[in-house]
């Protein structure tokens, strides 16, 4: 009788034993588990923070590309003003040009007629 006490005594001692290495190794499982996803989160955080700063860098060189076009186009523009001023400018040169040549022809040909 006492060997079958002694027996499951031993039984429930590594029945026991067994459990408490079932509950550290669940413990530790969750422990692992946990820090994985803690990790992963950081993880996610620093993709969302890349994107972020990446989609902030391409705002601002879009930005940038759309003020260096309109500031070409308003050169271009001004260009093309001065471009029409300087012929403007020119055609009445040539026409007072062109006047004055034919006031000097005609008092030319009076001077010549009066002679």
């Amino acid at each position: 009788f006492e060997a079958e006490i002694d027996r499951l005594r031993q039984g429930v001692t590594h029945q026991s034993t067994t459990m408490d290495t079932h509950a550290q190794l669940t413990w530790q499982l969750q422990t692992d588990l946990h820090q994985a996803q803690l990790q992963a989160q950081r993880a996610l955080a620093e993709v969302e923070e890349i994107r972020r700063q990446s989609q902030a860098e391409a705002d601002r060189v879009r930005r940038q590309s759309q003020a260096e076009i309109q500031a070409a186009k308003a050169e271009a523009e001004a260009c093309k003003r001065q471009a029409q001023l300087d012929i403007e400018a020119g055609i009445r040169r040539a026409v007072a040009d062109a006047d004055g040549s034919k006031a000097q022809l005609q008092a030319q040909l009076a001077a010549d007629v009066a002679a």
